[in-house]
Order: C-alpha cells, then sequence, then structure tokens
C-alpha cells in the first residue's frame, strides 16, 4: 500500500506467478518452471530482464518490452513511467 500526498491510497500490483501446470515435468520434456524458469508473470506476461517493478496487468507491446530491457521505462505506482537517470544508492 502506498499513501500519496494528497491523502489517497494505492496499492502496488504485484506480479502473479504460477507453479508448474503438469505438477512435474518428465525428462525429456520439461517446461520453463521445471527448468528454473519461473520468472514468469502470468498477468501480464512478463519475464526475467522485462519484469517491471508493479505488473501492469495486461499484454505489454514489444516496443515498450524492448524500453524495459534497455532501461528506459518502468511500470509502477500504477502508471508507466521514464527512466530519466541512474541511481547507485538503489
Amino acid at each position: 500500500m502506498h499513501f500519496m500526498l494528497d491523502g489517497s491510497v494505492t496499492y502496488m500490483a504485484k506480479h502473479k506467478f504460477d507453479d508448474c501446470p503438469e505438477s512435474g515435468c518428465e525428462y525429456p520434456i520439461r517446461c520453463g518452471w521445471c527448468e528454473g524458469d519461473r520468472s514468469h508473470c502470468t498477468g501480464c506476461k512478463l519475464a526475467e530482464g522485462k519484469l517491471t517493478t508493479e505488473c501492469p496487468g495486461t499484454l505489454v507491446h514489444p516496443d515498450t518490452q524492448d524500453a524495459i530491457m534497455d532501461g528506459k521505462v518502468d511500470y509502477r505506482d500504477g502508471e508507466w513511467k521514464e527512466i530519466t537517470g541512474f541511481n547507485e544508492s538503489i
């Protein structure tokens, strides 16, 4: 929960991650969950380095995904934000 300067309250939309849909796959065919790739959000379908701070809750355009990977945009506080500088303290 975030408290805004105007007194309103917003809620962080967390990414949602699933477990293996097969309850454990058998070799030689194994899914991403069983191979250790569990960083795939079922809400926005973003994964790995394309995950934003918060889940936008909808599919993300490929151009926006590229901008996320390039460190140019992030989704937080319910909106897309341009990243203008690098903060070493984070």
